[in-house]
């Protein structure tokens, strides 16, 4: 029981909610009277976020995850030049044969940008191959160059051509591939063989190695 200074007792706020002029507390005695039976407030913990130091230490990891990622995936300068290579060493092997099969004379032209075969008909001329899938025009790859052909020990050429005869004799030739620091040679043999190896050609369809 409370007693006020009026002496009025009264057991607790719960019994006047709202009416104050019948439990004839003034106003400040009955927010006192609330103030006492008040629930606590729940605390809630601050909300916290990624500090800027924290950002950047996951851009970091991130960036180095997709730099290994990259050289994972992508081949490196030895792979890409030796597959050119031997992909240039195998048409050639084949436009040599595709000349003694169809008994037309087959040029191999080159440039910056890539290769191409042309095909030699008695009413037509030079013209380029388009009929075959394999001795179509091709492109090389970013920073791949063709260089220093030369042919039956000859002095380099200025112009990147060769031609295949269906009866003539079977000479040598050598030209270079190169890619950054790393050199491949495709080469003729007396035999008749065309093959790449990694290394400097000595100018007789012999290659060097590494």
């Amino acid at each position: 029981m409370v007693r006020s200074k009026w002496g009025k007792a009264i057991s607790n706020s719960h019994k006047c909610p709202n009416r104050l002029a019948a439990c004839g507390l003034p106003l400040t005695a009955h927010l006192s009277l609330l103030t006492r039976h008040r629930l606590p407030l729940t605390a809630h913990p601050p909300v916290q976020g990624f500090t800027l130091i924290e950002v950047m230490v996951v851009l970091v990891i991130m960036g180095m995850l997709a730099g290994l990622v990259s050289v994972v995936v992508r081949p490196g300068e030895r792979d890409t030049l030796r597959t050119e290579a031997e992909r240039l060493a195998q048409l050639l092997d084949l436009a040599s044969a595709e000349s003694r099969f169809t008994a037309k004379v087959i040029a191999w032209t080159a440039d910056a940008a890539g290769y191409q075969f042309w095909r030699f008909r008695d009413d037509a001329g030079w013209t380029e191959i388009r009929d075959h899938d394999l001795l179509r025009k091709r492109a090389l790859p970013p920073g791949v160059t063709i260089a220093d052909l030369r042919v039956e020990n000859g002095r380099p050429r200025d112009k990147m051509r060769i031609e295949f005869t269906p009866t003539g004799p079977t000479y040598t030739f050598s030209l270079r591939m190169a890619l950054g620091a790393e050199q491949y040679r495709v080469a003729a043999t007396p035999a008749g063989l065309i093959r790449a190896a990694a290394g400097v050609g000595v100018g007789d369809g012999s290659v060097a190695q590494h």
